[in-house]
Order: structure tokens, then C-alpha cells, then sequence
């Protein structure tokens, strides 16, 4: 029965542990990788010019 009741608790453990990874990972990757910032530099480049101030 300890066994039992442990392992729930371990696989409870083992994906809160897993979630947060993958949190701070995609976190870091969407504040690091440069596709992001590139493709929000880009849309506002294209929709700049497509009404010229002038």
C-alpha cells in the first residue's frame, strides 16, 4: 500500500516539474529567440508603409 500511495504523489511531482519546464523554456524561447521579435518588426514595417504619412 506505501507504494501505492506513493507513486501518484511521484507522477503528481514528476509533471508539475515537467509543466513548469516547459513554461520557463517557452517563456525564455519567446523572450531569447530573435523569430519573434523579427516577425512583430516585420508586420509593423509592412503595415508602416502601406499608409504613407505623407
Amino acid at each position: 500500500m506505501p507504494r501505492h500511495d506513493d507513486r501518484p504523489d511521484a507522477d503528481l511531482a514528476i509533471t508539475v516539474v515537467f509543466l513548469i519546464v516547459m513554461i520557463a523554456v517557452l517563456f525564455l524561447l519567446g523572450l531569447a529567440h530573435p523569430y519573434n521579435p523579427a516577425r512583430i518588426s516585420n508586420v509593423t514595417y509592412h503595415s508602416v508603409p502601406a499608409v504613407p504619412p505623407m
